[in-house]
């Protein structure tokens, strides 16, 4: 057995090739195909490694003051008699803003407001009268009352020095009586003139007796003067009191009755009119607003109202892209913001229609953004932005890789098959 590989006349037939050997070689185009496949390769392999995504939330809101925007609103039904500020007004706390008047009249007796308003200042005048009367009579009182126990003082002093004086009377008589009783012996003095003398000693006792009695008398008249006079002041007080109430009484009505005439809306707090919604000669019901007011020192933010579908993984920092609906974003670009809130609990669809005015079906999260300018850029000029704004937001609420975006369903599926082994393992 031979050791060739091949029998010999294969070996002649190759020998005997009359065209030569055949080659292939590939074409020029399929290395310039092959090196644009590898590149674009790895280019998605990089793109899929290095490339990031991140998803937003689309969701629509309005803009606030972060102050809260201030509603006046009417307490009563009536008609809008003056309009003191207008929209862009800058008004300080308790300045008046609207006049409302609420006419109320009667078949039989026409404007019973002007008529209860007549009756009334009609009592106030004869309260003040009275008031004045009352406060002459006590002055004339008081000086009488004054004048008398002045007199009464002036009196009894006189009486003290007469009843003196009737004493040194009656103690002189006295002495003398009392000289003539040791000579009596001597007959010097007749029994007539002794009896004489002791009749005008008692005499003088007597009227110094009764001098004194009656400066006792005036005492305790000048007493009783100066009791009253203390009484007085009380009962004065305690008139002029009475008319006082009453006088504040009646003024109160007038103004309660002025108040179901007319009623003037007042700032409660400093700020700026952002909206008037009433005009003058329009009726207005009570609780409508008729105007509202942006407090000094507040910024408006973004208030935006997330589904429960959205708000997972929404929190505070988030960055936000805004677009106003007054300033399309296509001519005048879109402002940034970041997420400042996010309320822990949905606000049912009823509160949500009471604060937005809308009707709503489900139950949403509010969130504010805090705008990165309270300006808009527009032809050159900044705008200032409006509370009530509507706007579209869009909320970053996650950035990932690429590739984890691709593999993510087998990652959750890897994740998944251990778990549906060890149930079936239990059920087994």
């Amino acid at each position: 057995m031979s050791d060739e590989l091949f029998r010999r006349e294969v070996l002649q037939a190759k020998q005997d090739e009359r065209l030569g050997k055949i080659g292939f070689r590939a074409p020029r185009v399929g290395w310039i195909f092959f090196a644009i496949g590898a590149a674009s390769t790895i280019a998605i392999l990089g793109l899929l490694i290095a490339g990031r995504y991140t998803r937003h939330e689309r969701v629509h809101g309005t803009l606030v003051p972060d102050s809260g925007l201030i509603a006046v609103s009417v307490a009563g039904p009536g008609v809008v008699s003056r309009i003191l500020a207008h929209e862009g007004d800058i008004v300080v706390a308790g300045q008046p803003l609207v006049e409302v008047s609420m006419p109320q009249d009667s078949v039989a007796l026409g404007e019973t407001q002007a008529l209860v308003a007549e009756q009334l200042r009609v009592k106030q005048q004869g309260l003040q009268s009275d008031l004045v009367l009352h406060r002459s009579l006590g002055d004339m009182q008081r000086h009488e009352i004054q004048e008398r126990l002045r007199n009464l003082h002036l009196r009894a002093e006189e009486k003290a020095r007469q009843a003196g004086l009737q004493k040194q009377r009656a103690d002189s008589a006295d002495e003398l009586y009392q000289e003539w009783l040791r000579v009596e012996s001597a007959e010097v003095i007749s029994r007539y003139q002794m009896l004489q003398q002791r009749d005008s000693v008692l005499q003088h006792r007597a009227n110094q007796i009764e001098l004194e009695a009656q400066r006792r008398l005036l005492v305790q008249q000048a007493d009783e003067a100066t009791s009253a006079l203390a009484q007085l002041e009380p009962t004065l007080r305690g008139q002029e009191n009475r008319t006082r109430r009453d006088v504040a009484d009646v003024e109160q009505s007038l103004a309660e009755n002025a108040a179901r005439a007319a009623v003037t809306l007042r700032a409660r707090v400093s700020g700026t009119v952002t909206s008037v919604l009433i005009k003058p000669g329009q009726a207005v019901s009570a609780g409508q607003t008729a105007l509202s007011l942006l407090p000094h020192d507040s910024e408006l933010v973004a208030e935006l109202w997330v589904p429960s579908s959205a708000i997972g993984f929404v929190d505070a920092g988030k960055p936000v892209a805004l677009r106003y609906e007054a300033y399309p974003y296509q001519k005048f670009g879109q402002q940034r913001g970041r997420v400042l809130s996010v309320s822990r609990s949905a606000a049912p669809p009823d509160a949500q229609s009471r604060l937005l005015g809308t009707a709503v079906d489900a139950p949403r999260y509010r969130v504010e953004v805090a705008l990165e300018r309270q300006v808009m850029a527009v032809y050159g000029r900044n705008e200032s932005l409006k509370p009530g704004m509507g706007l579209e937001a869009d909320i970053s609420v996650e950035t990932r890789r690429l590739v984890e975006w691709v593999f993510d369903p087998l990652y959750r599926l890897a994740q998944d098959r251990p778990a549906v082994g060890s149930a079936d393992t239990d059920r087994r």
